[in-house]
């Protein structure tokens, strides 16, 4: 099966803030368009600068 999943764990490669953003979910990289981007929602497992 191909797509995003409910319950993945889903890293972002690249986001420049214009053009396409870079997603990775396990082995597999998918690049979106920032409007399908905006529709994904997501819970951080953590905050970059908190321990």
């Amino acid at each position: 099966m191909l797509g995003l999943y409910r319950g993945q764990t889903v890293e972002v490669v690249e986001n420049r803030g214009w053009g396409p953003v870079i997603l990775k979910v396990g082995d597999t990289k998918f690049v979106l368009g920032r409007g399908q981007a905006a529709r994904i929602l997501v819970q951080p497992l953590y905050e970059e600068g908190r321990s």
